[in-house]
């Protein structure tokens, strides 16, 4: 906390490098990046640039959240900002695949994406919570959430499975996902559950084809 503190310090004081052309945006780079809420400088990692190149979606690295930037809240990260690692850590929630939005691709009901998430924040917001790290693919870790104050780690009393009980998942079955086969087993339950009693998204029934 206290290095991230200091960053956090150090961006706020710091000033663009000197350049010999103007500084042109391009996905890949570290940048320091305004932060829309309260105006502070981050550090962030442009994931792309519109294609009239006044805005870009960044993601900042040391805390995870995204958000699309004009150009103008964006310069040139200096080079002894840049050394540190990343304080966020890409990851996934293990086992599961929720409703996506199609702008993301392999979409499904996409209707319910915006439920989907509010029952992951109801799940996850102001809980200080454990995760146990089921995989590592592609530098992505896959992750099952646990409350401490629940007691021991049971899967069944998982964040995971509570996303899935909520009728806001179905299965997943990357590689990722069969590091585990008995949570893989206990997740298809849990979903046909959800289905059967048409929580969710299986109000109505069957939303994809996958399970």
């Amino acid at each position: 906390v206290a290095e991230l503190e200091q960053l956090m310090s150090d961006l706020a004081l710091a000033t663009p490098p000197p350049a010999a052309q103007p500084f042109v945006p391009k996905p890949g780079q570290l940048v320091r990046a305004q932060y829309t809420v309260g105006d502070e400088w981050h550090r962030a990692r442009i994931q792309s640039v519109s294609a009239t190149r006044d805005t870009c979606e960044v993601a900042y690295v040391d805390f995870g959240n995204t958000e699309r930037l004009p150009v103008s809240r964006i310069q040139p990260l200096a080079e002894p900002l840049a050394r540190a690692a990343p304080f966020a850590q890409p990851a996934r929630l293990a086992f599961l695949r929720l409703p996506s939005d199609p702008l993301e691709g392999n979409a499904f009901a996409a209707d319910y994406c915006a439920e989907a998430l509010e029952c992951v924040r109801r799940l996850v917001e102001g809980r200080e919570l454990v995760a146990n790290v089921e995989a590592r693919v592609a530098g992505v870790m896959y992750v099952t959430l646990y409350d401490p104050l629940l007691g021991r780690p049971i899967f069944d009393k998982s964040i995971n499975a509570e996303i899935a009980r909520a009728g806001f998942a179905v299965p997943e079955h990357d590689d990722a996902a069969k590091c585990n086969p008995k949570a893989l087993a206990d997740i298809r339950d849990i979903v046909n559950t959800a289905r059967t009693e048409h929580r969710g998204m299986w109000e109505y029934g069957d939303v994809t084809a996958e399970d």
